[in-house]
C-alpha cells in the first residue's frame, strides 16, 4: 500500500515522545517487538527533567518499581536526547502477564502513592 493510502502516518522515530500513557504525573511508554522479542516488553517511565528531579520521590519510585515489578531491577536511567527528560527503562516479561496488566497496575499504584494521591507514601 503506498504511503498516501495508509490510514495513519508512519511512526517517526525522531519525533518528540508520543503515544504515551499518562499515569498520574508520569508519562509511560511501552515498546513491543513481536519479531525480535515476542515475550518481552520494554517499559519507559518518565522521571522528569534532571534539574528539577525530587530525588527522594524519584528514588522511592525506582525502588518501588524494583521491588514490585519483575524485571524492573535490571533497568537503567537514561536521558532522552531530544527532551532532556530522565527516563527509567526496563524490560518486562509477558509470560505470566501477556496484557501487562500487573505492570500498569504497579506503576499506577506507585505513582499515585508517591504523587500524593494515596495517603502517606511508603518509604522503601
Amino acid at each position: 500500500m503506498p504511503p498516501e493510502e495508509l490510514p495513519h502516518p508512519p511512526f517517526d522515530v525522531d519525533a518528540l515522545p508520543a503515544h504515551a500513557l499518562r499515569i498520574g504525573t508520569r508519562n509511560i511508554w511501552l515498546a513491543y517487538d513481536s519479531y525480535a522479542e515476542p515475550d518481552m516488553l520494554t517499559a519507559y517511565v518518565e522521571l522528569g527533567p534532571r534539574e528539577t528531579l525530587d530525588v527522594v520521590l524519584t528514588l522511592n519510585l525506582l525502588l518501588g518499581l524494583c521491588l514490585e515489578v519483575d524485571g524492573a531491577a535490571r533497568g537503567s536511567v537514561v536521558r532522552h536526547p531530544q527532551t532532556g527528560q530522565m527516563i527509567y527503562r526496563f524490560r518486562y516479561a509477558l509470560d505470566d502477564d501477556p496484557e501487562a496488566t500487573d505492570l500498569l497496575d504497579a506503576i499506577a499504584a506507585l505513582t499515585a502513592e508517591l504523587d500524593g494521591g494515596g495517603g502517606a507514601p511508603t518509604r522503601y
